[in-house]
């Protein structure tokens, strides 16, 4: 499994074609590319976002399900471990309770094991990054449209 999500980064907005240059169209004609642009970039976010959260989810679905074993079996092993105690001392006997006291410490062995395994996955759930870094940008970009801007009019991915 992949530290980042496969997911396609979309390509630069295109430059609409005018037929005139930006001075001399309407109000109305840029206000509706604008909100065209503004409304593409918003789907693609949350489109990147989409697949970070799901990459994420899908780890800690992981992790939690790992502690949850853990806790399943640390139950179990509580109940071996009582059971041998209670043999143990009914019986004085070492065979029928030194079964059970391994039956118990093997359950917590595994039980240890699976909580391990759990707290890693869960440590490898991190935010969504990309989609952090690409929402700055854009709202540095729309802050000040005329600056960082890439040889083909866009935000540059570095600003």
């Amino acid at each position: 499994m992949s530290a980042t999500p496969a997911v396609s980064v979309p390509p630069p907005l295109p430059t609409p074609h005018r037929s005139t240059p930006p001075s001399e169209q309407s109000v109305k004609q840029l206000i509706a590319l604008a909100q065209r642009d503004v409304s593409l970039l918003v789907s693609k976010e949350v489109e990147l976002a989409k697949a970070e959260l799901t990459s994420a989810a899908k780890k800690a679905a992981v992790g939690g399900a790992g502690l949850a074993v853990a806790g399943v079996l640390a139950f179990f092993g509580t109940f071996a471990g009582v059971m041998a105690f209670g043999f143990g001392l009914a019986k004085a006997g070492l065979a029928t309770w030194a079964a059970f006291l391994v039956a118990f410490g093997a359950l917590l062995l595994l039980a240890g094991l699976a909580g391990l395994v759990g707290l890693k996955m869960l440590k490898r759930a991190k935010p969504p990054q990309r989609t952090i870094s690409t929402v700055k940008a854009d709202v540095a970009w729309a802050k000040h449209p005329t600056q960082g801007l890439s040889s083909a009019g866009h935000p540059s991915a570095s600003s």
